[in-house]
């Protein structure tokens, strides 16, 4: 989608088989005299580089919106096992002595309760919540719902120091590891916080990073 050419040779290529810079060494590169005359930088379709299908992004007058849905289908495939969960403890309640339950048979049975209830409080926000990120020229906002989740926040836009792609690596029970990305705002006190995650390539999150600047430099 973007490529830096110098000398003739190409030494990046988003979304491409090319090098992938940092956005300081980009800078370095632009800024080096020995170099700067040489520098052609090119456009094209962004097709390349796709940004996930449940991640939406939207820019307004007032402002950017990136809204990323928390579906996924291995949330899906584990229904079936929370919903047996719920059922043992259902049985195991319906089962349970006549009269006034025990303190102690309760304190044993509390524990397997909560954990139902939380794994299915769990299951439900992960099909149906989303993460919404709104920057404006005064505010960067984090909101997440409609299930009520921890991690809702604002911060005057004055006190982010920069927008920044990171890297989380992932193991399943399984030992697989794999790869995501991320989307975060560096504080100006050296505080870093997740904006977006689970990003499928280092180029998307590069474009989502690319949009909220470019929306920020536009408003200035």
């Amino acid at each position: 989608w973007l490529k830096l050419i110098v000398g003739g040779r190409i030494i990046y290529s988003e979304g491409a088989g090319g090098r992938e810079l940092s956005a300081d060494e980009l800078l370095a590169v632009l800024s080096d005299p020995l170099v700067s005359d040489g520098i052609e930088v090119t456009g094209g379709s962004p097709a390349s580089v796709l940004v996930p299908r449940n991640i939406i992004c939207e820019r307004q007058a007032t402002g950017v919106t990136l809204t990323q849905r928390w579906f996924s289908w291995t949330s899906v495939m584990m229904v079936p096992y929370c919903m047996l969960l719920d059922a043992l403890v259902v049985v195991a309640y319906a089962l349970r002595p006549k009269g006034d339950l025990p303190l102690l048979t309760f304190l044993l049975v509390l524990p397997g309760i909560l954990v139902a209830l939380g794994a299915t409080y769990y299951l439900v926000a992960r099909l149906v919540n989303r993460t919404v990120v709104t920057v404006t020229a005064r505010e960067l906002s984090m909101r997440h719902g409609p299930l009520p989740w921890p991690g809702n926040r604002s911060v005057a836009v004055q006190q982010v120091k920069e927008f920044r792609c990171g890297k989380r690596t992932s193991r399943n029970y399984a030992g697989d590891v794999w790869q995501t990305y991320t989307l975060n705002a560096v504080l100006e006190d050296g505080q870093q916080v997740e904006l977006l995650h689970r990003i499928g390539s280092p180029g998307a999150a590069s474009i989502l990073r690319q949009e909220v600047i470019g929306w920020l430099v536009t408003a200035q």
